[in-house]
């Protein structure tokens, strides 16, 4: 039997013998948001397994998309220190599946989510084939060593290749406030790793302030060319110091514009309770002890 986590949000789901299943939290019940499920005892795990039909699955994934005014999927190809987080959280709390950082593969790996992206795009498979069931994709650049990946510089063409009636988010702040706050970033910490391992597409080692500013301003240039240049991609693009940011995103989107700038009181509720623990992709698991923690992958 497949196992991966089962969050009320952010199902994680695997497909085994036509059949869906996750790890629920929470005492079994009958029903989950209207679906018919079976509940399944595991003994060697204090949770339950929760068994969705592949159609009650897909009328699930239908809901997710009525909740938004945009097709799907949605690549926040903004660049770190953007708004990456806060846009992941606009949509968790639009309660729409979302992947900030990293992203709970379908084999039931965490990989970031720019590392399983250009293991796909090597291989010639779409994207996020296997990435997880997410909806949403932010902060998805890569970096370990010499190794560099960031979809919305190197990747573009095979994202639009696969998805061509997607959508591409762009959040942008002033180049100066970008600049300062990657600078300011674990004093530069960001910068260095790109000096080190993205030299060819990154601002080098020296560069002035004024060089990193214009590597920002490029960087929504070229996402800007490569848009318009493919029409089919539903484009949206936001300014972060806006004072109607918010009202924007609500027009735009159409997640409350009470989202913006504002934590789910689900996800309050969950974090206050001593069994669970926040993760990178806003998706909630809960916290096991020293014994257990050797097993924790396999049920991810």
């Amino acid at each position: 039997m497949a196992i991966v986590l089962w969050c009320e949000n952010f199902p994680k789901l695997t497909v085994n013998e036509g059949r869906m299943e996750g790890l629920m939290h929470g005492p079994p019940s009958t029903e989950a948001n209207g679906a018919n499920i079976e509940v399944l005892p595991l003994n060697h795990l204090k949770n339950r397994t929760l068994s969705l039909r592949r159609s009650d699955f897909l009328r699930r994934n239908a809901l997710q998309q009525d909740k938004v005014k945009i097709p799907f999927p949605i690549f926040v190809v903004s660049l770190p220190k953007s708004g990456t987080t806060s846009m992941a959280r606009y949509f968790y709390c639009g309660e729409v599946w979302t992947a900030h950082t990293f992203a709970n593969t379908d084999d039931g790996r965490q990989l970031r989510i720019g590392e399983c992206y250009q293991e796909n795009v090597m291989q010639g498979r779409p994207p996020f084939a296997g990435c997880g069931n997410y909806h949403v994709w932010s902060d998805n650049g890569f970096i370990r060593g010499k190794r560099c990946y960031y979809p919305s510089i190197h990747g573009l063409k095979s994202f639009y290749e696969h998805y061509p009636n997607a959508t591409i988010l762009l959040v942008k702040r002033e180049k100066e406030a970008w600049r300062q706050s990657m600078r300011n970033w674990k004093k530069g910490a960001l910068l260095r790793k790109w000096w080190k391992a993205c030299s060819r597409d990154f601002p080098l080692k020296n560069a002035n302030d004024s060089q990193v500013e214009t590597f920002y301003e490029k960087h929504a240039d070229r996402i800007r060319r490569f848009v318009r240049d493919r029409p089919s991609l539903t484009y949206i693009e936001i300014q972060l110091e806006n004072n109607d940011v918010a009202e924007e995103l609500e027009g735009k989107i159409g997640i409350s514009k009470t989202c913006w700038g504002h934590h789910n009181s689900h996800e309050k509720r969950m974090r206050q309770n001593p069994r669970f623990r926040k993760d990178w992709n806003g998706s909630l698991t809960t916290t096991v002890n020293a014994s257990e923690r050797s097993s924790r992958s396999t049920v991810k």
